[in-house]
């Protein structure tokens, strides 16, 4: 009688850069985000709006209105739909998006305007808390926590439709003239988000009401996502560029730009345990909990925030000094989401045992 032995190796660690290639490609936008912040630094001139390329109208209108078309062919019309069914959820999401949210932030940049902390800085800072939830953030932190990603699509898409209307009033009804050192028009600012936000939005809804198929296997061909992306770091590009050659970013301290970024990162950390806990106290789910912390803590940039504050703000040299509190917020939910996934499946895992 023969006795075989088989034996089993384990497969060999990837090595130190096959690890870094899959970091870097995990993270691609960030990188990007580095990538165009110092191209700008480098060469300004090529991205300023009196540059070569023009970038008033490429940016201000091309660009913008592409980053919105595509957001409305992404959205599915039966997805809003059927975004009624979970009335209780969105609502709860909502209200901590667009009332909660921009309140409490509201009363803590008063106290930085009254602390004499810069005015855009400030006026970012009310930006990002005026804009409505991720679209892709959310939607991947709630699937690595085995969440309600269906939930989390629908308010994300839901939020960044009204988010097209109730944003600019927002931020206009808390910052006066816009909080900027600059004013703003507000006819012409209406105006122009009617051309590149809310038209685009509607042709991309028509598109994919009247062809949902053919719209679907693009879809899966191109990741619109990943478009939407690219276009806003060129759109991140030029708002820098025009912010070095204006010089901009000496006449701000370096320890008040520190202290926006602990803000935000405490403040994300209170959202999150405010959201858990008032759903936990309404008996949701744990999926419909991981759902709406994960959509109550999170804002967009790509879909509303980098175009809006373009938008509303065009020709203004501090534009990229109100980008800072957005881009850092994207940043930051992105590390604290990762740390709050691993929460999340910590108390799967306790369930499953119990």
């Amino acid at each position: 009688m023969s006795v075989t032995v088989v034996l089993f190796h384990e497969p060999p660690k990837p090595s130190y850069g096959t690890r870094l290639t899959a970091t870097l490609k995990k993270h691609w936008f960030l990188v990007g985000l580095v990538v165009a912040i110092g191209l700008a630094a480098a060469w300004p001139i090529a991205g300023s709006k009196n540059g070569p390329l023009r970038t008033d109208f490429l940016i201000g209108y091309a660009v913008t209105s592409m980053i919105f078309l595509i957001s409305g062919l992404g959205m599915k019309t039966k997805v809003l739909s059927k975004a009624l069914m979970h009335w209780k959820l969105i609502l709860i999401v909502q209200v901590v998006t667009f009332c909660i949210s921009p309140v409490i932030c509201f009363g803590i940049s008063k106290l930085l305007f009254i602390a004499s902390f810069d005015s855009n800085l400030v006026a970012g800072l009310m930006i990002t808390f005026s804009t409505p939830t991720a679209i892709a953030s959310n939607t991947l932190l709630t699937k690595q926590a085995k969440g309600n990603d269906a939930a989390t699509v629908i308010n994300a898409v839901l939020g960044n439709v009204l988010g097209a209307f109730i944003s600019p009033l927002l931020i206009f009804g808390y910052l006066g003239n816009g909080g900027s050192s600059d004013p703003v028009q507000f006819s012409r600012v209406f105006m122009k988000l009617g051309i590149t936000v809310l038209a685009p939005l509607l042709v991309g809804q028509l598109i994919q009401f009247l062809w949902p198929v053919q719209v679907e296997r693009l879809q899966k061909k191109v990741s619109f996502c990943a478009v939407s992306s690219g276009l806003l770091l060129i759109i991140i590009w030029s708002v820098f560029c025009d912010s070095f050659i204006q010089n901009i970013f000496s006449i701000i301290a370096a320890w008040q730009t520190a202290v926006v970024f602990v803000l935000e990162a405490l403040l994300i950390c209170m959202f999150a345990f405010l959201c858990y806990a008032f759903s936990k106290w309404l008996r949701f789910s744990l999926e419909d909990r991981i759902a709406i912390t994960m959509c109550g803590t999170t804002k967009t940039s790509a879909s509303l925030g980098i175009p809006l504050i373009n938008v509303i703000y065009v020709g203004s040299p501090y534009i990229g000094v109100m980008s800072i509190p957005l881009l850092a917020y994207v940043g930051l939910q992105l590390i604290i989401g990762s740390v709050i996934v691993t929460v999340f499946l910590s108390m799967h895992s306790k369930r499953q045992i119990a």
